[in-house]
């Protein structure tokens, strides 16, 4: 392919970038503009029900410590749900045992994220006015952190799903300030990540995608839309999700008052092979589910050859860069295995796909 040509393929899928973020700007320039201020910490007197999902997988203290968090909320009208996901360490009936004013659903297996929530956004929605889905690694910093955002929530007719801030564990680092999609690259990119605070993301602020880590969704919004998306085992079902409730004309806002800090844990190596597999899969089925047939066609093409000309210096350098010790065959090997994996006819990936490169603990 000549140089010409490939810069004309990447141009045409970036323009489609800039055109999709445009008119989700446009679409609430005048809501944004007319509803900027500040958010009450007032309670109102007939509060909204929330229902805080909590999936807890093999580890009881992290999650002790958010339902504890989650007590101390001054909004007071919240019922928390525990999920454990086939936990085998006895974690979850542990918990159950502990806090029997939680809701527990119990999962037989490891589900992944997306499906393991599901599990307890279907049991609450119908009983909730909005869901929030939180990492139980995860702690409000705040006590009127959920007050605030269920006020963003219900003072925005439009707000289909609110996020936050999230800092590393008592930190003013920023782990991520929600963010926006970079569709050229097929992945989401978090505001402020590894940025000290310093007001930056004081603001309410439209968005291009929510974290899962912290994410309040209105009812309406599973209504409509539905359940996030099964077909990814871990990470990516985020930026899925929230593509999907700003195409069903929805707007999803920061609230910079709803925080929490996250332990962001070393769970794995950024080298790892399970870890790259993951990340590759989950680029490949998020752009093939969310990009327009043509453009999806430019840009496999595109990523095709950058995979097989330019990666593997790239992954290379970012090695040699890192602390860490890591074979780039083998890097290469978990990246081509992902590609060869990606199939159309059967989207999705699967506990199974990732633990061809060890088992996941």
């Amino acid at each position: 392919m000549g140089g010409s040509s490939f810069h004309l393929l990447y141009v045409s899928c970036l323009a489609w970038g800039f055109e999709t973020t445009y008119k989700r700007i446009w679409k609430s320039s005048a809501i944004v503009s007319n509803n900027a201020g500040t958010i009450s910490n007032e309670k109102q007197s007939d509060q909204p029900e929330v229902a805080v999902i909590i999936l807890n997988w093999n580890n009881y203290e992290d999650t002790k410590s958010c339902i504890e968090s989650s007590f101390k909320q001054s909004y007071s009208n919240h019922t928390i749900y525990i999920v454990d996901n086939g936990s085998q360490d006895g974690s979850g009936s542990r918990l159950a045992r502990e806090y029997p004013d939680c809701e527990f659903i119990h999962n037989s297996s490891n589900l992944g994220f997306s499906a393991g929530v599901n599990k307890g956004i279907i049991a609450a929605k119908d009983k909730s006015d909005y869901i929030l889905l939180m990492n139980n690694d995860c702690d409000f910093r705040y006590a009127n952190c959920l007050q605030q955002a269920v006020d963003l929530a219900e003072n925005r007719s439009d707000a289909g799903i609110v996020g936050g801030k999230i800092y590393y564990d008592r930190t003013k680092k920023i782990w991520s300030a929600c963010g926006e999609i970079d569709w050229t690259r097929g992945r989401g990119i978090h505001y402020g990540h590894d940025e000290l605070d310093t007001g930056r993301y004081d603001n309410i602020e439209q968005v291009g995608f929510v974290s899962g880590a912290l994410m309040l969704i209105s009812s309406d919004v599973v209504d409509d839309v539905g359940l996030l998306p099964e077909e990814y085992f871990f990470g990516a079902e985020e930026w899925d999700y929230s593509v999907q409730v700003n195409r069903s004309e929805y707007n999803l806002y920061r609230c910079p008052g709803f925080v929490v800090d996250h332990e962001v844990g070393a769970s794995h190596k950024t080298f790892d092979q399970r870890f790259i597999y993951n990340t590759y899969r989950n680029k490949l089925l998020f752009q093939r589910r969310n990009l327009p047939k043509y453009y999806w066609a430019i840009w496999y093409l595109i990523f095709r050859v950058y995979s097989l000309t330019l990666l593997r210096r790239k992954l290379k350098q970012r090695i040699k860069q890192s602390d860490e010790s890591a074979d780039v065959s083998e890097v290469m090997n978990a990246v081509n295995t992902a590609i060869k994996d990606d199939n159309p006819t059967s989207p999705s990936v699967k506990k199974e796909d990732v633990e061809q490169f060890g088992s996941l603990r």
